[in-house]
């Protein structure tokens, strides 16, 4: 997923790094032991990065809005499926399997890569 924490909560997640355990090893487990109320924050903060069988085409076209939207809308977005860092940059490579196919999406997959640019 792609988060861009505020200084503090930066510190406050990095703080923390070597007392609070994962509970499933994975950068999800953590954040839900630092963050209890996380399943009650708005979908905006929360978003899946996956077309659920059976959207309609005006709803995909929405969530690929929000995926490339600029200024970002969405806070928190989770990459389901491959994860982008482990495809090539120019396209989500979700593409190239059947059953992953509902999680592709080149728009969110080039916003991981916009936003790791920033860092590299």
């Amino acid at each position: 997923m792609v988060i861009e924490p505020s200084n503090s909560t930066f510190n406050l997640l990095m703080e923390h790094i070597n007392e609070i355990e994962s509970y499933n090893g994975g950068d999800q487990g953590y954040l839900n032991e630092i963050f209890t109320w996380w399943h009650r924050i708005p979908r905006d903060m929360n978003f899946l990065k996956h077309f659920w069988i059976g959207d309609e085409e005006q709803k995909k076209q929405m969530k690929t809005r929000l995926f490339g939207a600029e200024p970002p809308i969405l806070y928190v977005l989770h990459y389901l499926g491959v994860k982008p860092w482990l495809c090539f940059r120019d396209y989500d490579c979700n593409w190239n399997v059947d059953f992953f196919q509902e999680f592709a999406s080149d728009v969110a997959h080039a916003r991981w890569w916009k936003v790791l640019i920033k860092f590299e």
